[in-house]
């Protein structure tokens, strides 16, 4: 949790290594009983650490543990429509920093991960970053979204839950993305940017690090890096069955206040679906091929917990583990299929809305990329 101090400096809980003891070889002074002992890294080298979706801490409320506020984020658009709806209230005078304020503690914040590290700057801070370091040139993005549960019918990547339906305020709005990366962003036209550069194409290695699974064979490689798009299920006022969408995120105010507000102030709300189409994978579509152009040589990612590798044209791909655990690698005919979207049996009862399951591939990558086996190098 990023705003659980213990987590970073002294954890004294087994297996759940503090990531600076982890990093100076005290481990043993926090988890006498562990096996691992850490390494002086932080004493003989540098880190470039990058936002991935832990570093990010949800909705503010000194009335719920640090758990509790951290899996609790909804989106920054829907903060600001709810903004809208009380700024005369909390913001009478229309200060810029209160607005600011308000709709942070209402949605997310990365400010203990900001603080405790001293960054390069970006443009919109230290959320992504570009760094010559001697003949490397390195790229840190911010591809991050929150992760949730595949289960039907509950606060989930592809549904609401059902006792809930009416109250937005106790949504998570599915895998939704916190920071836009992708065409039309300020980040995709830094990233532009920083490609065209004479630094970067004068260095002899070019990295990029995001660390959202962006390819891959774990649980976390679907649903792929698609905008969230949302359809709503509804009953109008003669109590006919209606659906509204697919709306894809940010859903604009003139939609939200005009078309879905209305039926959740009369209660009429049914079921609403989300979903991500591999066809709309916003990294595969618009990131990869700026970098296999630039002459990216390596794309590192972390988010599944595992070690695989594949290569696009001349750019490889590889996801690391952090100390050897893994979410699962499903590979064809050698591993049980990872998880997928809410059978039309479990949704039966409560809507008619089904998913699409060619958006959710059971094994491999979802792309199709072929994986790199791993080999040992012989003494």
């Amino acid at each position: 949790m990023p705003n659980r101090a213990s987590e970073w400096f002294d954890n004294g809980m087994l297996n759940l290594p503090p990531f600076f003891g982890a990093l100076q070889g005290t481990m043993r002074k926090w988890q006498p009983a562990s096996t691992y002992t850490g390494g002086p890294l932080l004493q003989s080298g540098v880190i470039y650490p990058i936002l991935g979706n832990h570093e990010y801490s949800g909705r503010w409320n000194p009335a719920n543990s640090l758990n509790t506020m951290f899996n609790d984020p909804q989106p920054r658009w829907y903060a600001e429509l709810r903004y809208d709806r009380v700024a005369a209230t909390v913001n009478p005078s229309g200060d810029a920093a209160i607005r600011e304020r308000w709709i942070q503690d209402n949605s997310y914040e990365t400010i203990s991960y900001e603080e405790i590290f001293t960054l390069p700057q970006g443009p919109e801070g230290g959320r992504y970053y570009a760094q010559r370091i001697g003949d490397t040139f390195l790229i840190a993005m911010d591809g991050n979204r929150i992760w949730r549960s595949w289960t039907a019918n509950t606060r989930g990547k592809l549904t609401e839950a059902t006792a809930a339906i009416n109250d937005p305020a106790a949504w998570g709005f599915g895998d939704f993305q916190f920071h836009p990366f992708a065409k039309g962003s300020r980040q995709y036209q830094w990233l532009q940017e920083v490609l065209a550069s004479d630094a970067f194409r004068s260095a002899k290695y070019k990295i990029v690090l995001v660390h959202q699974s962006v390819f891959g064979l774990g649980d976390n490689a679907t649903p792929v890096m698609a905008q969230t798009e949302a359809t709503f299920e509804y009953s109008d006022a003669t109590g006919a069955i209606r659906t509204m969408g697919p709306f894809a995120f940010p859903i604009d105010r003139a939609t939200w206040n005009g078309q879905i507000q209305p039926v959740l102030d009369a209660g009429r709300m049914r079921y609403v679906k989300y979903d991500y189409p591999l066809s709309k994978d916003l990294w595969r579509g618009d990131i990869e091929p700026l970098l296999t152009a630039a002459g990216v040589q390596l794309v590192q990612v972390g988010h599944s917990h595992l070690w695989c590798r594949s290569k696009v044209g001349n750019m490889h791909y590889i996801e690391t583990s952090n100390v050897g655990n893994s979410y699962g690698a499903y590979v064809s005919n050698l591993s049980p299929r990872r998880s997928g979207p809410p059978t039309e049996a479990q949704v039966a009862a409560l809507t008619s809305l089904r998913w699409n399951p060619d958006d959710y591939p059971r094994e491999d990558d979802p792309h199709d990329r072929s994986m790199a086996l791993p080999t040992l190098r012989n003494p």
